[in-house]
């Protein structure tokens, strides 16, 4: 015998029902049909460019993505490096100065600044005279790049006070540091790609999200002078994610919902270095080596994954371009994940 409890039970299980079929429905309709395996995962807070190694980032609005990395309007990111006489590389590590030097390139020419200190170059010229020298990376890998001249040396050694020369990388140089995803960098399978880049640590891109930062800067209790995301030195910065730490799942990202939209492909998680513990707008080192000694508790490599990527903490992601295209601030960033983290 059926009773009015069970008709009312009936009832409320086939409105909710109805109601989750009608969810689906609307989801499913408004989605377009060829992000049906892509999942929504934020939005593009801020984008960065750093046209000299370990210099000071600059934030713009829009930049384009190609398989050598970001470019705004004549810059690309990192295509300038300090080296000394020996072609050895310089970055802030040591030489925390780097931070505060400005780099821009417009019509054809570079501008610099550090302090009370400006200098013109002019890139055609470079171009022209082609007086290559041999540079050295990470690992002793060889990038070429074209000599700036005597004036721009002059500058980088009284900034750096040591002799130093500054190069700038043009595609069509030689270079060593093709990056190749090695399988040991993921738990899941790694794309097989292989990518060229300016003179970045390792990949043409490194993205970071919002929600990582302000779990860093809850942890360490930062309310006051924050750590924010340039202290990390990424290209993408992306908002309202889920939580923090979404980017160890991302295995590829596409901007907007068009099929041929800007896609990145990412392949490792980006290790840090002493470098995070320099505040960017003094260049001073904290003196409790942190965010870089939070880190090492909380976001080290294990098991496997700590032959394959080294002792070193692990914030944000390396990608690669898939498909070339522009992207900008405000921008909805879709994601299709990996099976796993890592």
């Amino acid at each position: 015998m059926i009773t009015k409890q069970d008709t009312t039970m009936l009832a409320t299980f086939v409105g909710g029902a109805i109601a989750a079929y009608e969810i689906y429905r609307y989801f499913t309709r408004t989605q377009p049909s060829h992000l049906s395996d892509w999942v929504p995962v934020g939005r593009i807070k801020e984008l960065y460019i750093y046209p000299l190694k370990s210099c000071r980032g600059k934030k713009v609005f829009s930049v384009f993505c190609d398989e050598m990395g970001v470019q705004h309007h004549e810059n690309r990111d990192r295509m300038f490096l300090a080296v000394d006489q020996t072609g050895h590389f310089f970055t802030g590590r040591v030489k925390a100065q780097l931070l505060l030097v400005d780099a821009t390139v417009e019509d054809g020419k570079l501008y610099l600044s550090y302090k009370e200190k400006k200098l013109e170059v002019d890139l055609n010229e470079v171009y022209q005279q082609r007086k290559v020298i041999q540079a050295t990376l990470h690992e002793n890998f060889r990038q070429d790049g074209l000599d700036c001249g005597d004036e721009a040396a002059k500058f980088m050694s009284e900034v750096l006070e040591t002799e130093s020369r500054l190069v700038v990388f043009t595609p069509g140089l030689y270079t060593a540091r093709t990056c190749r995803p090695r399988k040991e960098w993921w738990r899941n399978p790694v794309p097989v790609r292989a990518d060229d880049s300016y003179f970045v640590d390792l990949a043409p891109y490194m993205i970071t999200t919002q929600e990582s930062i302000n779990e860093l800067n809850q942890q360490l209790k930062r309310e006051e002078n924050p750590i924010d995301n340039v202290q990390f030195r990424g290209n993408i910065v992306i908002e309202k994610c889920q939580s923090a730490w979404d980017e160890d799942t991302w295995g590829e990202l596409r901007f907007g919902d068009h099929p041929k939209a800007t896609t990145l492909e990412c392949f490792k998680p980006c290790t840090r270095c002493i470098f995070t513990t320099i505040d960017p707008k003094t260049a001073i080192r904290d003196p409790e080596q942190q965010p870089l000694k939070w880190l090492k508790e909380y976001r080290m490599p294990e098991g496997d994954l700590l032959q394959g990527l080294g002792a070193h903490p692990i914030f944000g992601v390396n990608a690669g371009a898939k498909i070339p295209g522009y992207i900008h601030e405000g921008q909805t960033v879709w994601a299709r994940l990996k099976p796993t983290p890592f």
